[in-house]
């Protein structure tokens, strides 16, 4: 019977894969997402090249920007196990996305299912609970917007209230470790906001269980004190990424992090609608009209799941676990709204949690309780149904009659909906919850949004009613087979969520995305020098497709962007073409003519022109002056109004450099340039700074003449290096120590919990 439900749970699993991700394997396919294109996808090429052909790990990015970190700036999936293990195996990386994904569904089923039988309920409700979460709307629609990371750490929430859990009920610090281990692999996946709001999920779940269910002093000391040892043990099994992403966040963007952009994406209150007609704000892209800027994604979880709450508080054994479930889901539903929530500024001056925009995810552990809770009250109508609590099913009768009677109210409301549901009808009620923000969008898209509003309306209809009569027939044993009402309502379920999941669920040819590559490799094959482009022809669409010709632009997407840069670009500084030139800009891309002093064309067609700049500096250059700024903003107020190349170099340090009459010389000659390693030979006849057009970051070290030298922070955000006069052999090298001391904790922590795993597998055998 067992292996009955999971056959069959397993069997409707294989038909909405087929459904959901048909033409998955097609050449040169993959599942399309956004940040999947301009990010994931690119960054993962070039993480590939440096393994494979340069035995090195992709450390520099030098592609954007003036280069960036890679791994240290958190917008590459690198040290997670199925990530890791892609790199090195022959299968084609465009592929490699719907089989990590058809992973992480399983693995989300799997500790949904693991976490609800350790809360004693049955193999139905727990393998019910598992679908409703596997095909929730913070596993599946966010495949859309590329955002696998946090697709992972949604996958791994249950395993850590499952280990948890475990370890509460048995006293044992392998199963806190083990829950440790999951979190760890949350950062590795690059889910930090995940990580934290389920760390934070924990503790409310430890407090509930050690206080309302355990009630035990003593050992309740203990657990803690496993707990407050597992979270060390955090850092350490997601070292690897939590350090080096650490140390960058100061380096980045978010290091002016305002309230503004901390409440940014919150939930408004109003979406609420959505949890039950998915589509009444438009769903997604341009039909979209609700709060947010724009929406990509859905947190819908399918009506049924809403249905079977109430059920959860009917039965005594499940009673203070639904209430606490209830509470939790309630309170980070409320989290989740963000700046709508006036308590919600207290979360700006936590550390961790401040560094975090986007409220909305909160939302992934709503999802989590309240699937939980849904499943409860499965379970119970399940206990119910095999007359094994009479008396209790007796002293709730009313609450049954009056769910029924409340449910049919609804539904015969919403029937009369329907009915009268049209254009006219609809553009009232949006105008009345719009206020006139996105009118435009409404106005284009009114049928489209009210056909929408239909069919969700209808489906509301459907699943309500079929619920109401299976539970009825079950309640009333007028069907007795539990395997047929937990199959049916698992196709109701099923149907429900495929209509919604499968518009998130798109496939597409990536040489649609980078077939203007061949065209720039051919225009710059004949250049062997190190330059950078600089385009305005969104010919390269979407960003970041640069990477794959292993062409350099100014330009670039990027989830953290380098702080200086993007206070330079900010300041509009990149609009004067001399702080272009001082940064290596050599090409010019335009859709139309330009007319821009210091510039000559060198390709002409209907649709693109391309420049080449006469006075482009080289990536290395030598200077024998000095020009010291007091503050960042005198030095970006300067660089706006230069009218020249500049004969000084800008700088913050005092650095003496003697000045004479002879006319500066140099030679630079370039021997080694590798993304994390430079090695050039420079001849001078004078004292003085070289210059190096890369991203100003402490981990850039360098040496003269084997010697270890200092770097500045140079022409705002480039790196400076003082050479003497003479012949100077100069390296740049990106510092790996930091990771490697990473690996070395990791190592620590993996032969620490194999002692506990060994200890707790031979108990296990001694036992059986």
């Amino acid at each position: 019977m067992k292996n009955k439900n999971l056959i069959f749970a397993g069997t409707i699993f294989f038909i909405i894969c087929l459904y959901l991700f048909n033409g998955a394997f097609e050449e040169n396919n993959f599942l399309f997402g956004a940040d999947t294109l301009a990010l994931s996808l690119p960054f993962k090429a070039f993480a590939k090249e440096m393994l494979l052909r340069y035995h090195s790990l992709p450390l520099w990015l030098p592609h954007i920007f003036f280069g960036t970190p890679l791994i240290d700036s958190t917008n590459l999936i690198f040290f997670y196990p199925t990530d890791f293990l892609f790199y090195f195996l022959p299968i084609p990386l465009t592929h490699t996305y719907i089989i990590d994904f058809i992973i992480h569904l399983m693995l989300a089923f799997s500790g949904m299912y693991l976490f609800l039988k350790a809360l004693e309920l049955r193999q139905e409700a727990a393998i019910l609970g598992g679908m409703f979460y596997m095909l929730s709307g913070i596993m599946v629609s966010f495949a859309y917007v590329g955002h696998f990371g946090n697709i992972k750490a949604a996958a791994l929430i249950p395993f850590i209230f499952y280990f948890t859990k475990k370890g509460i009920d048995e006293q044992k610090f392998f199963y806190f470790l083990t829950a440790a281990l999951f979190f760890g692999l949350q950062i590795l996946g690059i889910g930090m906001q995940i990580m934290a709001y389920t760390y934070f999920a924990v503790i409310l779940f430890l407090f509930y269980e050690l206080f309302f269910v355990l009630k035990d002093i003593q050992k309740s000391k203990k657990i803690i004190i496993y707990f407050v040892i597992s979270t060390v043990a955090i850092l350490f099994f997601g070292a690897l990424q939590f350090f080096q992403s650490m140390a960058f966040t100061k380096y980045s963007w978010r290091a002016n992090f305002n309230y503004e952009n901390f409440i940014s994406w919150s939930f408004h209150p109003k979406e609420i609608i959505s949890f039950f007609l998915p589509q009444f704000f438009g769903l997604k892209d341009n039909t979209y009209w609700g709060a947010y800027e724009f929406n990509q994604t859905t947190y819908y979880f399918g009506l049924i799941t809403f249905l079977f709450i109430p059920f959860g508080f009917f039965i005594k054994k499940y009673k203070n676990t639904s209430i606490f479930l209830g509470v939790s889901a309630f309170l980070f539903l409320i989290l989740g709204f963000g700046g709508y929530t006036p308590f919600y500024k207290l979360f700006y001056y936590i550390p961790i949690f401040n560094s975090f925009r986007n409220p909305s995810r909160f939302l992934y552990i709503f999802t989590f309780f309240t699937i939980t809770l849904a499943s409860i009250g499965f379970n119970n109508i399940l206990l119910f149904s095999e007359k094994k609590l009479n008396e209790e099913k007796e002293k709730n009768e009313k609450l049954f009659k009056l769910f029924y009677f409340v449910s049919l109210i609804i539904i015969l409301f919403s029937f009369i909906v329907i009915l009268f549901l049209n254009t006219d009808f609809t553009k009232k009620i949006i105008y009345l919850l719009d206020n006139g923000h996105k009118k435009e969008i409404i106005n284009n898209n009114i049928n489209l949004i009210t056909g929408m509003i239909k069919e969700d309306v209808l489906f509301f209809i459907l699943i309500s009613s079929g619920f109401l009569v299976l539970i009825y027939l079950l309640l009333r044993n007028k069907i007795k087979s539990v395997f047929i009402i937990f199959s049916l309502i698992l196709i109701l379920h099923c149907i429900d969520m495929a209509r919604i999941n499968k518009k998130f669920i798109f496939f597409s040819d990536i040489r649609q995305f980078t077939n203007s590559n061949s065209f720039f490799e051919q225009i710059f094959k004949n250049d062997n020098s190190i330059f950078r482009v600089a385009d305005f022809s969104n010919i390269w669409y979407p960003p970041n497709m640069n990477i794959f010709s292993k062409i350099e632009t100014i330009s670039g997407y990027h989830g953290l962007v380098p702080l200086n840069y993007y206070k330079l670009l900010k300041e509009q500084v990149f609009n004067n073409i001399i702080v272009n030139n001082i940064f290596n800009v050599k090409y010019y891309v335009f859709n139309t003519d330009n007319n821009m002093p210091g510039l000559l064309k060198i390709f002409d067609s209907e649709r693109i022109k391309i420049y080449k700049s006469v006075e482009a500096m080289e990536r290395f250059v030598f200077y024998d002056k000095i020009l010291k700024f007091k503050s960042e903003n005198e030095m970006i107020n300067y660089m706006k109004g230069l009218i020249k190349i500049p004969e000084q170099i800008f700088l913050f340090d005092d650095v003496q450099i003697t000045d004479d009459t002879v006319e500066k010389k140099y030679e630079i000659k370039v021997l080694e340039y590798m993304p994390t390693h430079i090695k050039l030979k420079i001849n001078t006849n004078k004292d003085g700074l070289l210059f190096a057009s890369l991203m100003y970051y402490p981990r850039w070290r360098a040496k003269v003449n084997n010697m270890q030298t200092k770097i500045y922070r140079a022409n705002f955000d480039g790196i400076g290096i003082f050479v003497k006069k003479g012949e100077n052999l100069v390296e740049l090298y990106y510092d790996s120590i930091p990771i490697w001391v990473s690996f070395l904790l990791t190592i620590f922590i993996m032969i620490f919990y194999f002692r506990f795993f060994k200890i707790e597998y031979i108990d296990k055998k001694l036992k059986n």
